[in-house]
């Protein structure tokens, strides 16, 4: 069965939020202290072959603030990989910050023709463990 994983989240650096959701869950301090990076990922998807054939995936960011930018343009330059596995990326967007943010972000992204990465397919804001400022 030809299979394409919806979500996926890639992360090559402990992040902080990671020990709240430890805590959270009721883990082990350090549970998810793991990097999880695109060959990890195909690792694994090769483990699965007699079972499943996952052929493409799309990524999900999973760090927000000062690292998003550089997330997402890992992530599209491995959806721009003919051979990757990342067919497709979902970056965190700047939302709370306004639309001046939001546009500053997607600025960023664009090419000199002005044209968003056609592997751009989505944007989304995680609210967990950092509730929205009540003067937003």
């Amino acid at each position: 069965m030809d299979v394409v994983d919806s979500h996926i989240h890639l992360c090559e650096a402990r992040h902080p939020w990671l020990a709240a959701v430890e805590q959270e869950q009721g883990l082990q301090t350090g549970a998810l202290d793991k990097l999880w990076s695109c060959e990890e990922l195909c690792a694994q998807v090769a483990a699965c072959a007699a079972n499943f054939s996952v052929r493409r995936a799309v990524f999900v960011e999973a760090c927000g603030g000062v690292h998003a930018s550089a997330e997402t343009a890992l992530m599209l330059r491995e959806a721009a990989r003919p051979d990757g596995l990342v067919a497709a990326c979902v970056a965190h967007v700047p939302a709370p910050d306004g639309a001046a943010a939001v546009n500053a972000f997607l600025d960023g992204l664009r090419d000199s023709a002005g044209a968003l990465p056609a592997a751009l397919k989505g944007g989304r804001v995680v609210l967990m463990g950092s509730p929205p400022d009540a003067a937003r």
